[in-house]
């Protein structure tokens, strides 16, 4: 059962390819925003989101929250961009989530794409385990990213470069402004995005009445990982976790097989 919930979800698409927010958004509507219920970390970026992404779920973890993670892509299955306490979602619940989705697509009359869908799952999920936070990844951009349909309690940024430039923009200018379209009116922005995408994501803050913290990287380590566990450090301190627990567990923390922080 598990390959065809698999195949299910990697076949779902729309005959239009218009990409905005409003399938999603819809579908979501229509079986009562089960998301809203979920207090999100939002995380978006070019560089170094998927360890940022870690450093800050296993700070959580540490401090004795249950957390929802929500990450893309996989390694080896889809399972892994799913998980609670870096559980991976088990067959078994894939496989019931995906009969729910198929059901509910068919009720609402609404079409999902594939991330869109599992974005869908991913909430649901998190909603079933009764997750304290999720820590939400973005798939491509932001601004038009499934996951931006979340209603976050912060959001983050990472680095910003010329990245899917066929999709999000040919200057660095145009990308920031994707990526800061995950911030919402009043909630709290953390980046480490420099120069003129820094100016673009304090701009958007300003029109969106949102405080911005630009950290500065701290002496972590001694490698290219420094300015994310600095940023991740930062997002856990102003959720005023202990400092000793951040600091344990961004050292401790492994991501995707291929970072080792030690």
């Amino acid at each position: 059962m598990y390959n065809k919930s698999v195949e299910y979800i990697y076949s779902l698409e729309r005959t239009d390819k218009e990409f905005n927010l409003e399938a999603i958004s819809k579908f979501l509507e229509k079986i009562g925003n089960p998301h809203h219920k979920l207090k999100c970390i939002h995380v978006a970026g070019t560089n170094g989101k998927g360890s940022t992404c870690a450093f800050i779920n296993q700070g959580l973890i540490d401090s004795g929250f249950k957390v929802g993670f929500f990450s893309s892509p996989h390694l080896v299955k889809f399972n892994e961009r799913i998980r609670v306490n870096n559980e991976l979602i088990s067959d078994e619940e894939l496989d019931r989530l995906v009969e729910k989705l198929d059901r509910l697509q068919k009720e609402t009359g609404v079409n999902l794409t594939f991330f869109e869908g599992a974005t869908v799952l991913a909430y649901l999920h998190f909603l079933e385990k009764e997750v304290d936070y999720v820590v939400l990844e973005t798939g491509l951009g932001g601004r038009l990213d499934a996951t931006t349909t979340c209603k976050p309690v912060m959001c983050v940024i990472t680095s910003i470069g010329m990245d899917h430039m066929h999709m999000l923009g040919d200057t660095i200018e145009k990308i920031a402004f994707e990526k800061a379209g995950i911030i919402k009116k009043g909630v709290k922005v953390i980046t480490s995005a420099k120069g003129k995408a820094l100016e673009v994501i304090g701009e958007e803050c300003w029109k969106k009445n949102c405080s911005v913290i630009s950290i500065m990287e701290m002496d972590f380590f001694d490698n290219y990982q420094n300015e994310n566990a600095s940023l991740a450090y930062k997002v856990l301190f102003e959720l005023n976790l202990d400092e000793e627990i951040i600091r344990k567990a961004i050292l401790k923390t492994k991501w995707k097989g291929s970072i080792d922080c030690k």
